[in-house]
């Protein structure tokens, strides 16, 4: 573990505002890296009232199976997109089916995590992540890069955990102030390709535009505030 980290209370802080609000219904999917901040939700009491669920497809089969086709690449932003699409249509399913999705303040979320992390073998443009958010009026990326080996397979998916945190506690910040878990890539050698900011350690993502984000996507349900559901 390095340093320039976030600690585990942070993090725990952090889940727990999340748990408390009851507005966010977020579904996670990861294929790989990432998987640690939902053992960490799994374990707060009351858990059930943000996580609508958790899908790791870490296999080429599983991945095409989630998004509804075989990407060219597992690892890029676009894939990143789709998994959070489809996330997100989880995310909605559930809470529909929960009675929560009518209520006052209630956001559906998806998020979506490819990685290239630490491993055993060279990997081909380093060590790599691609985070990706759909809410329900905006989809949120951004993509971190760095040295392979600098923070190991551990800090790997350290800095992923945060960066999935983060784009809760943005979603959350629609209508509540929040405080993000400062990230210290200048530190730690990482490079990313979010939204510049005047804090040094916030890695802010950027905001997609997409002509027609549902368009591409098969066997979807778009589930409107009144209860009907659209087929996609």
């Amino acid at each position: 573990m390095t340093n320039h980290i976030a600690s585990i209370k942070t993090i725990r802080t952090a889940i727990q505002s999340l748990v408390d609000n009851g507005n966010i219904k977020a579904f996670i999917a990861a294929t790989g890296a990432g998987a640690g901040i939902v053992n960490m939700i799994w374990q707060t009491p009351g858990c059930s009232s943000l996580l609508m669920g958790f899908n790791f497809p870490y296999n080429q089969s599983q991945l095409a199976d989630f998004i509804g086709y075989s990407p060219k690449s597992a690892c890029s932003e676009d894939t990143a997109i789709a998994m959070a699409q489809a996330a997100y249509f989880k995310a909605q399913e559930s809470a529909h089916d929960r009675g929560d999705l009518a209520k006052k303040g209630v956001q559906c979320i998806g998020i979506g995590l490819t990685a290239a992390a630490e491993t055993n073998r060279q990997l081909k443009g380093g060590t790599r992540f691609f985070v990706a958010m759909r809410a329900d009026s905006a989809i949120l990326a951004i993509k971190f890069t760095l040295q392979q080996g600098l923070l190991g397979r551990s800090g790997d998916g350290q800095v992923c955990d945060i960066a999935i945190l983060n784009m809760m506690l943005l979603a959350m910040a629609v209508h509540n102030p929040v405080k993000l878990i400062p990230i210290y890539y200048r530190t730690l050698g990482i490079t990313h390709d979010g939204a510049p900011t005047s804090g040094q350690n916030l890695a802010l993502p950027r905001n997609i535009q997409l002509k027609d984000p549902l368009s591409s996507f098969h066997d979807m349900m778009l589930i409107e505030k009144n209860g009907n559901k659209n087929s996609r």
